[in-house]
């Protein structure tokens, strides 16, 4: 195999992944340099000179070739066999992931001697059996969370590991899990932005340079409400939808518009619909798949660029769980052209969190496609000034204002821009802990201590001329319920049959039985499984899961109980079928 460092650059469009660009090939249909799963299939990109048409995407699938996803601009990240001719396809360029480039910058922040909890997202077409197995060849310690994906894993690791776990060819990004996911507090996982070919993943920025815009560069787009769900008073669905436009609006130059139909070209159509609903991506039924949203054209086609899906089976709620506003404002994200952050506590990391508005990162990746907003009739480009320092700016975005948890840590997460290198950056609490972190512009301190009750933690940065930035956040750490009345309690949940975690069978069905108990009582037992079945357990505090249908090869099977509250307890076992 011959490596080419990009000798057609100047002719290839770019490619928006969030490290920079990939490791160029000469394919001769050998495999790459990269530790693989698979004896025989590599995942490469596939670069066209221009945004693919049906017809080539035909005569990949034709050959063989798996289309697992997209990147901008006119990429397709592809599984191919050893010896797979590309000729003839219309290729600028032929690439793979370096293992760099698999790893969050925010990971590489935290230092070589800091461990801990983070997202390792896998090229979507490897299963549950060889992403487990690459995990433990390479030493790490995989945290389970029923909530994720069906292609993550959550690992427990240093940044030597990470960069070991990244040399895996099926091992497509890796980032910093959110404080919900490390301390097992259910989470919704956005499924990513789509196109007309294939899913983004998190290793993407941004589609492509998102909407054009007029002289001043101001983008108008329209909005359109095609069918709303009858869960919802169709005014407050609307109001909730319209407040998120402001709220984006609010950061950069866009301008929303109402339009005269789904199908008018630069409209966002909002549509609530169910299972099978006209576009590549049905929906799952309640509790996995809330949303997508098409990125903006190219690469999608009008009338579908932009327009963002709701799934009408899930219980959409106004001001709580589901909240239509926090998971209309991450799509939005998508629907204006931006990929996931790998900041914990954005509106753009890839679990869905209630938020009100957008934090400095978000309005920093909006800024980075967008212009920024109106300055009230003052010329937008005023003449230069000479250069200075900019003022030291600091923000914590995670956790939230007055957060409360029974944990005995917390990780708290921010960015911090502008003053004279270098900076420093300090934490203390006023019930005595303090440390001293990486001053990045994306920061992350994990394990800050809390003891029992109300924790004020301040963060400082400091720069080269003495100036400094603070913010502060309160944490509580309780031990029990804030509210006598209100039921938080879990249901507890066991599994007696099979016996063990991990379990070995030649049958294409097996039959699970347990127990489950609740301070108030278990109303109903759920399962699903690493291939996407899903259903209803007999009985609640006994209860039995009879022939749970098996793939040959790993099965991941995940067991709920959850009581009237809505507080779920879960546990999973791996089930190999010979």
């Amino acid at each position: 195999m011959g490596v080419c460092l990009g000798t057609l650059a100047w002719a290839q469009p770019t490619l928006y992944l969030k490290q920079g660009p990939a490791l160029e090939l000469d394919w001769s249909g050998s495999a790459p340099i990269s530790k693989r799963r698979s004896p025989s299939r590599s995942h490469l990109i596939l670069q066209f000179e221009r945004q693919p048409e049906p017809e080539q995407v035909g005569e990949l699938i034709r050959r063989g070739i798996q289309v697992v996803g997209y990147v901008p601009e006119h990429a397709l990240v592809v599984s191919v066999m050893d010896g797979q001719r590309l000729d003839g396809l219309g290729l600028a360029r032929v690439a793979v992931f370096a293992p760099e480039e698999k790893v969050s910058a925010l990971a590489v922040a935290q230092g070589p001697t800091e461990f801990g909890h983070y997202v390792v997202e896998f090229h979507r077409d490897t299963q549950a059996g060889p992403m487990r197995e690459i995990a433990m060849e390479s030493g790490l310690r995989v945290q389970e969370h029923p909530d994720l994906a069906r292609h993550q894993l959550m690992v427990v690791a240093g940044l030597e590991q990470l960069f070991a776990l990244a040399e895996w060819d099926e091992v497509a990004y890796i980032y910093p899990a959110s404080p919900d996911l490390a301390e097992g507090r259910p989470v919704v996982a956005c499924a990513g932005a789509t196109t007309q070919f294939a899913r983004v993943g998190q290793y993407v920025a941004q589609a492509g340079k998102g909407w054009s815009g007029d002289s001043t560069g101001r983008v108008t787009l329209g909005y359109h409400f095609s069918q709303l769900s009858a869960k919802l008073a169709s005014d407050q669905a609307r109001a909730e939808i319209e407040r998120v436009l402001q709220e984006w609006a609010r950061h950069a130059r866009l301008n929303f518009v109402p339009g005269p139909s789904a199908t008018t070209a630069r409209t966002i159509n909002f549509l609530f619909a169910s299972g099978n609903h006209g576009d590549p991506y049905p929906f799952d039924g309640p509790g996995k798949t809330l949303a997508h949203t098409f990125y903006p054209s190219p690469p999608n086609p009008e009338p579908l660029a932009g327009d963002i899906h709701f799934d009408d089976d899930e219980g959409w709620r106004i001001g709580a769980d589901t909240d239509l506003y926090s998971v209309a404002l991450h799509e939005l994200g998508h629907s204006l052209g931006l990929g996931h952050s790998d900041l914990p506590g954005t509106v753009m990391y890839p679990f869905y969190r209630r938020a009100e508005a957008l934090t400095p990162e978000d309005e920093r990746a909006i800024q980075g496609l967008y212009a920024p907003p109106d300055t009230g009739g003052a010329d937008p480009t005023p003449p230069a000034e000479p250069p200075q320092a900019e003022p030291l700016r600091l923000a914590i975005t995670a956790p939230g204002p007055q957060y409360v948890t029974s944990a005995g840590t917390v990780t708290l997460a921010g960015t911090l821009s502008g003053g004279t290198a270098p900076l420093s950056l300090s934490w203390s609490s006023d019930r005595g802990p303090s440390g001293t972190a990486a001053a990045a512009g994306l920061w992350r301190i994990p394990g800050v201590p809390l003891a029992v009750g109300r924790n004020l933690i301040s963060v400082v940065a400091a720069d080269a001329r003495l100036q400094q930035a603070a913010q502060s956040v309160a944490v509580t750490r309780e031990t029990a319920p804030a509210s006598p009345t209100a039921d938080t309690v879990a249901p507890s949940l066991t599994i007696q049959s099979p016996a063990g975690t991990n379990v070995l069978v030649s049958s294409a069905a097996i039959t699970v039985r347990g127990s489950a108990r609740d301070n108030v009582g278990v109303t109903e037992v759920t399962w699903s499984l690493s291939s996407g079945r899903s259903g209803v357990a007999q009985g609640t505090t006994s209860w039995a899961i009879a022939d749970l249908p098996l793939l040959v090869g790993a099965n991941t099977a995940t067991i709920r109980a959850r009581d009237a509250a809505g507080n779920v307890g879960w546990r999973s076992l791996v089930i190999t079928r010979r």
